[in-house]
């Protein structure tokens, strides 16, 4: 075998090397985007039904609110009744009135008898009076600090339902981005696999070129 055939036939295995490098290649970008493509529909679906899930939970929440809103406005309204009520009865106990009266009232709202003497009572009418003004207003209060604590836990559910609503949305949000990114990586390797480069297309070139000046010398060669 001579120098030249020997020449020939190493040209041809270095192309033959390059060609299987480079088909190599592109298996490898291609099975790439395949499994890219396959994790970017499993988050997807992932995703899909995590949404589901956060929006029947977002609709039950939702509906949660509304009726504790509804139960917020109950006791507001409750409170606003009171309060004028209160009011009312405080201006009644303030008002000017008879000594019985006053004893009255205080055996009523105070739960205590209080003899009256000839100049009235051991303190006097307008401080007793003022007792049972301060009596009604203490229970108003204290009736209202309960409508009060009634609507702070409810705030306070209704905080927390918001709470998890975002967090549902922010992990709806990463999972979005993952998808988003695994189907960038897929398209990325799908088009490594798919865009042939300009070493690629002079290889080629250079191989049938290389390849049919190799014939046809091996083949001259072989008629003498």
């Amino acid at each position: 075998m001579t120098k030249r055939v020997m020449l020939v036939i190493g040209s041809l295995a270095a192309l033959a090397a390059v060609y299987w490098l480079l088909a190599y290649r592109d298996d490898l970008n291609l099975a790439k985007a395949k499994e890219a493509e396959a994790r970017a529909v499993q988050a997807l679906e992932a995703k899909d039904k995590a949404d589901a899930a956060a929006r029947l939970e977002r609709e039950a929440h939702a509906e949660e609110r509304k009726q504790w809103a509804e139960q917020q406005a109950v006791f507001a309204r409750t409170v606003a009744a009171r309060n004028q009520t209160t009011d009312r009865l405080i201006a009644a106990a303030l008002a000017p009135k008879t000594v019985e009266q006053v004893g009255k009232e205080a055996k009523e709202t105070l739960g205590i008898t209080t003899a009256p003497t000839a100049t009235g009572f051991s303190i006097t009418v307008q401080e007793m009076q003022e007792f049972v003004a301060l009596k009604l207003d203490r229970d108003r209060l204290s009736e209202n600090l309960k409508e009060t604590q009634k609507q702070l836990d409810i705030e306070r559910q209704a905080t927390a339902t918001l709470n998890s609503d975002l967090n549902r949305a922010l992990k709806g949000l990463e999972q979005a981005n993952v998808v988003i990114k695994d189907y960038q990586t897929a398209m990325e390797a799908y088009r490594k696999a798919a865009t042939k480069t300009r070493l690629q297309k002079i290889l080629e070139f250079g191989g049938r070129a290389g390849i049919t000046v190799a014939l046809g010398y091996l083949g001259s060669r072989a008629a003498r």
